[in-house]
This record gives C-alpha cells, structure tokens and sequence, in this order.
C-alpha cells in the first residue's frame, strides 16, 4: 500500500475542520461538530485578532470554553447534554475568526450562518 499524503495550510485545514464540523452538526453528532469548530478556530489564533464574537462574548454571557473543555478533559460529570444552541455558538465563533483572518466566510460557512439567521428570524416572527 502506497503512503499517502496531503498538502495543507493553516488556512485550509481551518477550513475543512470548520466545514466538518457544520456537516457533523447536521447530522446531530454534536460532540464532532463542537470538537472540529474548536480546532479549527484554534488553528487562527493570534495575538490583535478581533473577531465579531471577540467583541460579543461578554454580552452573551455563557463560558464558552467549558463545552470543548468537557469533550477534550477527563475531568467534570460523566454525562452531559449538549444544546443545539451552544453547538451553534461555537460553529459561528469559529466562523468569525476566519473571517477575522481571511476576509471572508466559503460558501458553506455562509450557508450556516444565513440558515441560522433565518431561523432565528422566523422565531422571533412566530413568538410575536
């Protein structure tokens, strides 16, 4: 069997991890999304890069670092739920590093985004 190899960059291998994990988080498997959106954003930083979440962690209000944490530490409960909420969270909080860095989300960084926009719309227009 012959070895095989990939080139990559940092660039690209935030992006595929970032990409996975949206596709993970379409199939419910929500402990690969969190874990994939956690590398990847963790590929991008860098010391002065401000991010939109950067600038709304503290308005959110929720630690964000404690879910990735539980899913990579042997410490904490044995059992916990996760929300399709804070999966999101931390998908678009990967999301709006790369676009910190690269100027741009790819098409299906956008496509999540806008889908969870929209959603989020559409929730707010029922409840009224």
């Amino acid at each position: 069997m012959a070895d095989r190899s990939v080139g990559t960059s940092k660039r690209l291998a935030s992006q595929r991890q970032i990409e996975t994990a949206i596709q993970q988080f379409d199939k419910g498997a929500f402990e690969c999304a969190v874990t994939l959106a956690h590398a990847g954003e963790n590929i991008l930083n860098q010391p002065g890069l401000v991010s939109l979440f950067e600038r709304m962690k503290e308005a959110i209000g929720i630690d964000h670092n404690e879910l990735p944490n539980w899913l990579k530490h042997g410490t904490g409960p044995n059992t916990r739920t996760i929300t399709e909420f804070e999966v999101v969270v931390l998908i678009q909080r990967a999301i709006s590093k790369f676009v910190a860095k690269f100027d741009g989300a790819t098409p299906p960084m956008h496509a999540f985004s806008e889908a969870k926009r929209n959603k989020i719309e559409a929730e707010k227009a029922s409840a009224k």
